[in-house]
């Protein structure tokens, strides 16, 4: 059976999920797009050129202490541009609120979503009426009574932990069962005239709701107060990809020199060692098994 009733909310919930895809794609996690220029024809015979190999970053010792500010500096911009951007969407929710309950509001939508609801109510009526009717016919109950006792048996294969095979099987068994009533189901209401008068109805009056709101969202495009709040999401958006952009690159900077300052420290270290060495006449053992000779005491 299927429901034809249509949430007021609805073109809401259109305009907020565009704006998911923005936030999406500030979270680098947006889908991979295929390249316009692509085609589905099969590989030529001609080998693909090399990629080209990976280079490594050549990291040089510094003794400058690496500095976090700019990360820190980085981070806190983004915060706020994130902030701004989640007010920016707040009103631009909000303005779309508005515009569609003033939409909704208009003599011209009232009476289409009140000829809707009645449609919806007569269709209910005419099918109840045809499955009240199935239910004295006696193909149909038996038809009934063999779908629901092969869905019982997939709930005992289930719980009885039985074969993947016997699953399958009950599993089929249960789908096959109810293809069967559906089958009786839709020819009854194909053959009953007050039920596909109502369903007519009903489908020309979700119709029509639908060509309003089709033409209330093309208007909704120039409305100055929609476009506002729209283009200051997308200016939020903008300034957080840059930001995030700019937290990358100094987050890899002071990592870079973070490295190059502990090979700094660990040059100093092995110095300092080999001068100790050197300095206290310690035995140096050289390759080979020999000895080295005997530094200078002090």
């Amino acid at each position: 059976m299927i429901k034809w009733g249509l949430c007021r909310s609805g073109i809401v919930g259109l305009v907020v999920a565009a704006l998911c895809v923005g936030a999406a794609l500030a979270d680098g996690d947006a889908p991979p797009v295929k390249d316009p220029a692509a085609t589905d024809k099969p590989a030529t015979d001609k080998p693909a050129p090399p990629k080209p190999a990976p280079t490594s970053t050549v990291i040089t010792p510094s003794s400058k202490p690496p500095d976090s500010g700019p990360v820190e500096a980085a981070s806190r911009q983004l915060q706020a541009d994130q902030k701004a951007l989640a007010n920016a969407r707040e009103v631009h929710k909000m303005v779309a609120s508005k515009l569609v309950s003033q939409f909704e509001d208009t003599p011209e939508m009232k009476a289409a979503l009140a000829a809707e609801e009645k449609a919806q109510s007569a269709y209910q009526a005419a099918l109840d009426a045809v499955l009240a009717r199935l239910q004295t016919q006696e193909d149909y109950k038996a038809a009934v009574a063999a779908r629901d006792s092969a869905r019982a048996k997939v709930d005992e294969v289930k719980r009885s932990g039985r074969r993947p095979d016997d699953l399958i099987a009950a599993a089929n068994e249960a789908m096959n069962a109810g293809a069967a009533v559906s089958r009786l189901e839709d020819a009854a209401k194909e053959a009953d005239p007050a039920f596909k008068t109502a369903q007519s109805v009903l489908i020309e009056a979700h119709r029509k709701v639908m060509a309003l709101r089709d033409a209330f969202a093309k208007k909704m495009q120039s409305n100055e107060e929609w476009t506002k709040a729209n283009k200051a999401v997308e200016e939020a958006q903008a300034r957080v990809n840059s930001d995030q952009q700019q937290l990358n690159d100094a987050q890899k900077q002071y990592n870079t020199e973070r490295a190059a300052y502990a090979l700094y420290l660990q040059k100093k270290q092995e110095e300092e060692r080999l001068q100790r060495v050197h300095d206290g006449g310690t035995i140096i053992i050289v390759p080979g098994g020999g000895r080295g000779g005997r530094g200078r005491g002090r």
